[in-house]
């Protein structure tokens, strides 16, 4: 298995972004809340994800950067099994991790954050059926 998080990886796509938020659904562990949406796509990657750190919640710019580059390596080392599910159900998802906290977590509650995150959106994508 294959941990990098390369380009791929990123939702980019304005319109997809825009459908994500529109019509995805909600998964939450403080202090992320996690949009989702169980999508059609063309790319190789079972997943693409968007991280999001509001100016609002976070002032300062190194701050923001910080707690993305947090979220981002806990989402690298952790999809390995999100990802194997995902091929094995042959769907690709796309999804939003928004941080609603007020301080810099440290690695360790991201890490089981997310975790816990990763265990509530498999569960919703053992539960779901895909439609032919």
């Amino acid at each position: 298995m294959d941990f990098s998080f390369g380009k791929e990886y990123k939702l980019c796509s304005k319109i997809d972004i825009d459908l994500l938020f529109k019509e995805g659904h909600n998964v939450q562990a403080f202090p992320f809340r996690v949009k989702y949406k169980i999508v059609v796509s063309t790319t190789d990657v079972p997943f693409q994800t968007l991280i999001s750190v509001p100016k609002k919640k976070m002032k300062r710019a190194f701050q923001r950067n910080r707690i993305k580059r947090l979220i981002r390596e806990s989402i690298r080392q952790n999809k390995a099994e999100l990802e194997t599910l995902l091929q094995e159900k042959k769907i690709h998802l796309h999804f939003a991790v928004i941080f609603t906290g007020d301080q810099i977590p440290d690695f360790a509650l991201v890490q089981k954050k997310y975790g816990k995150i990763v265990e509530q959106l498999i569960q919703k994508l053992h539960d779901y059926k895909l439609e032919k």
